[in-house]
């Protein structure tokens, strides 16, 4: 390669560095990067969960092999509706799998403990109904 092959190279690659740059700059400047801390993830976390309700999700799976009797797994599931729809919880929702393997039940709460201790007062988990669960903050985007 000839010298003055290398330098034009080298002057297009800087050109395409200063473009590259110029342009990150400009969209920078669209999106508002006024603020530094967004770019930080800890204080954006804090900032929103100072702002915003908590909610979990209590994912559960039920037992495939129940002792229990139709009849007593029937009053289960009233008791278990009426659990959770008589707590009156904020943002509320939820409902079991089309297969009923199991469900889901969205909620707002103080804190995980709070969020833990609605999930283990649930009738499915005092009957041992239940094989797999677990409670989580949910961060909807």
């Amino acid at each position: 390669m000839s010298f003055i092959r290398i330098k034009k190279m080298i002057i297009f690659k800087q050109i395409s560095h200063f473009i590259l740059f110029t342009l990150l700059v400009i969209t920078l400047c669209i999106i508002g990067y006024g603020n530094i801390y967004k770019l930080n993830a800890e204080e954006y976390k804090k900032e929103r969960s100072q702002t915003m309700t908590k909610q979990y999700v209590f994912f559960y799976m039920m037992k495939k092999d129940m002792k229990k009797d139709v009849n007593e797994i029937k009053k289960i599931v009233q008791e278990h509706i009426n659990y959770w729809h008589d707590n009156k919880l904020e943002n509320y929702s939820g409902g079991p799998f089309s297969d009923r393997s199991g469900g889901m039940i969205l909620f707002n709460a103080d804190s995980i403990s709070t969020a833990e201790k609605l999930a283990m007062n649930d009738p499915f988990v005092i009957n041992d109904l239940i094989k797999i669960k677990w409670v989580k903050e949910w961060m909807k985007e």
